[in-house]
């Protein structure tokens, strides 16, 4: 047998969970994916954020 590394998102790995039909695997899953999420939305609000302060040191470099 031929194993490889390759990477699976986690709605993949969600999925499998669930053909499992195991449901503690199933909210293991659910519960790192929903950290998971949680922590890479918060990540993104804070880099919006950042972006819009860089975004607005650029216009006030513009002139008028």
């Amino acid at each position: 047998m031929v194993v490889k590394k390759a990477p699976l998102s986690p709605g993949v790995v969600a999925a499998v969970a669930a053909l499992l039909n195991q449901p503690d695997v199933e909210q293991a899953v659910a519960d790192v994916n929903d950290t998971a999420r949680g922590q890479a939305e918060a990540r993104a609000e804070k880099l919006r954020a950042e972006l819009a302060e860089v975004e607005a040191v650029l216009i006030s470099h513009r002139r008028p």
